[in-house]
């Protein structure tokens, strides 16, 4: 006669494996669709997300190898509850607003060495580092002569550059007869 399990612990251990599914296929998509947009949206952005997201998975396969390997399956109960209940006092689980890029992070500042010409040149220059929109929006207005506004210098389009109110704000700062480019 073989030992049946009981059939409290067979529910408690399906329950933690959807509760488990849930939170890895659920929280994947929400966090990256939230973040995404922080940091650009380019390609590289997006694999980087899937790649932390799959190093987790890969931790938990490996947890669930080494927890069922070495422990008993009271051990592995207690265990595995103990971190559903971990997670279950975390959610809601949402991006830090200190995640967010701000715009005003070190960048190394190469325009001068790419852009030899802005040293000769005789015009007042001034290069503002960080996001055109955000850095013009807290600007008074200028009257410049020319914008030339370089959207397209990765693999990603920044829309938030492009958007109606993004020229709104660029014009706000032209001249009536001036010229703005953008590349």
């Amino acid at each position: 006669m073989t030992d049946r399990p009981r059939p409290w612990l067979i529910v408690g251990f399906a329950a933690a494996t959807l509760v488990s599914e849930f939170l890895v296929f659920q929280v994947q998509p929400v966090i990256s669709k939230t973040v995404l947009p922080w940091f650009g949206g380019s390609p590289a952005v997006w694999t980087t997300c899937m790649l932390f997201f799959q190093v987790l998975l890969f931790v938990g396969y490996a947890y669930a190898h080494l927890i069922t390997r070495w422990l008993t399956p009271r051990l592995q109960g207690v265990i595995h509850f103990s971190l559903l209940a971990l997670a279950l006092l975390v959610l809601p689980i949402t991006p830090a607003a200190s995640w967010k890029p701000t715009g005003s992070e070190p960048q190394r500042p190469i325009a001068h060495k790419q852009f030899s010409f802005l040293d000769d040149s005789q015009a007042e220059v001034e290069i503002v580092l960080g996001d055109a929109r955000i850095s013009l929006e807290r600007e008074p207005d200028q009257n410049f002569d020319v914008l030339i506004l370089d959207a397209f210098s990765s693999d990603a389009i920044p829309t938030h550059l492009l958007t109606r109110e993004a020229f709104d704000i660029y014009e706000r700062h032209l001249k009536p007869e001036a010229l703005s480019r953008c590349t």
